[in-house]
């Protein structure tokens, strides 16, 4: 199996476990993802409304998500599941998609440097 394949079974496990988690909680997916998105958009823009300082304190929120996705026993089974180089493209990938709405909402105010800088990491 090559590795866009593994990389797409596993981006479609961990799809499916969120339906599953989000759905055990009683809430639709599509409902849920939804709401996320407006309460993400919601709490940025309140979030540069309200602090000066908001450019340099929003780029913390996605690596302290990543870092999360760090998690030593988390690494250690992937690790033990994927080779090594597939292993480092799903963490890359990870830390994308966790960093893209927030590199495109710095894009949308205008901070371009922070914007760099956040996709640099």
């Amino acid at each position: 199996m090559d590795i866009e394949q593994m990389l797409k079974l596993y981006f479609q496990l961990q799809y499916q476990m969120t339906n599953r988690w989000l759905r055990a909680y009683g809430l639709h997916p599509y409902v849920a993802y939804l709401l996320l998105s407006v309460v993400f958009v919601g709490f940025s823009i309140l979030l540069f409304f309200q602090i000066a300082f908001a450019p340099y304190l929003y780029p913390l929120f996605p690596l302290y998500c990543s870092l999360n996705l760090a998690e030593a026993g988390r690494n250690d089974f992937l690790k033990i599941c994927f080779k090594d180089k597939t292993y480092k493209v799903i963490r890359i990938m990870e830390n994308i998609l966790i960093a893209f709405p927030f590199i495109a909402f710095l894009l949308y105010k205008h901070y371009f440097l922070v914007a760099f800088l956040l996709a640099c990491l």
